[in-house]
């Protein structure tokens, strides 16, 4: 059983009592064999947790929560929502506070995500990796205030057309997902400095990843790639640049010109070993893994 403070566990306990169908005690060692799950219906005891006027940050990782009310709106003041580590399959329609900066909800069981996520502008960090996603809303790009956005471990095998507006984003996190293709404007992201999209299914890039000028680690592993764009080449500020487990057969001419390169990652990939022994002697100050 997850650690909780004294009074949480008094609360829980208490739940779980009322909740009980007959008049059975609630023994600790029963508590222990079968966890803690309950479902949010109504909130009966949110607000012996958190004050709806004062709260600013709502906690409820590891809480083997099941799913969620609709009440939370009622905390005007909160910013930050912790859902990580439970067992939440939907997030409801209305659910969220106004005014989110910040929302947690990794190793969930999210399927997708409420439409109206779209209309949080404020938010700043997304952060629900290991979830079972598929599909993103179409307007997930009015989120224009994101600077944070974390899908690793999810089921998605499309990104909609609007991920070409988050033009503040400066990490992004796509990695082992299913996808094949990425959006025509994807790569409008002046700010970003970290992109993972390594463990999906991709066959190219668009030269449009040069207009990434901030980019300082691309992770690009395990994908199906036989060849890279040479707009890479006007990345100045790229530190690592992992390609290995793709397809390609050689190393572009142009990798030289990174000069800030710390990190070159090439292994699994059909290039001859003789190319990587003559690169190495080239960039000297890039530790070449192969």
């Amino acid at each position: 059983m997850k650690n909780l403070n004294i009074a949480a566990l008094l609360l829980l306990i208490s739940f779980t009592l009322f909740s009980c169908k007959d008049d059975s005690p609630v023994t600790p060692k029963a508590e222990e064999e079968n966890p803690l799950e309950f479902e949010f219906d109504g909130c009966e005891f949110l607000n012996e947790m958190y004050s709806p006027n004062v709260t600013e940050k709502i906690d409820l990782s590891g809480y083997s929560i099941t799913s969620l009310c609709t009440d939370f709106k009622q905390y005007h003041k909160v910013h930050t929502m912790l859902l990580k580590d439970n067992y939440i399959k939907t997030i409801p329609e209305g659910c969220l506070p106004n005014y989110l900066v910040t929302l947690v909800a990794g190793n969930n069981m999210l399927q997708e995500l409420p439409s109206d996520i779209c209309e949080k502008t404020t938010l700043g960090w997304l952060l629900l990796p290991s979830n079972d996603i598929k599909q993103l809303p179409v307007n997930i790009g009015n989120l224009k205030n994101l600077s944070q956005l974390d899908l690793n471990y999810n089921q998605l095998d499309a990104l909609p057309e609007s991920f070409g507006n988050f033009t503040n984003i400066s990490w992004l996190h796509l990695s082992f997902n299913k996808l094949t293709t990425l959006p025509s404007n994807f790569f409008n992201m002046p700010k970003i400095t970290r992109l993972d999209l390594d463990n999906n299914r991709l066959k190219n890039l668009s030269v449009k990843i040069g207009l990434c000028a901030e980019l300082e680690i691309l992770r690009l592993q395990n994908n199906e790639l036989k060849e890279l764009p040479s707009t890479l080449a006007n990345l100045s500020k790229l530190k690592e640049l992992y390609l290995y487990g793709n397809n390609l057969t050689s190393v572009p001419s142009w990798v030289k010109n990174l000069t800030s390169l710390e990190t070159l990652a090439l292994y699994d990939n059909p290039i001859p070993k003789e190319e990587i022994e003559k690169l190495k002697q080239e960039m000297p100050d890039t530790w070449i893994i192969f």
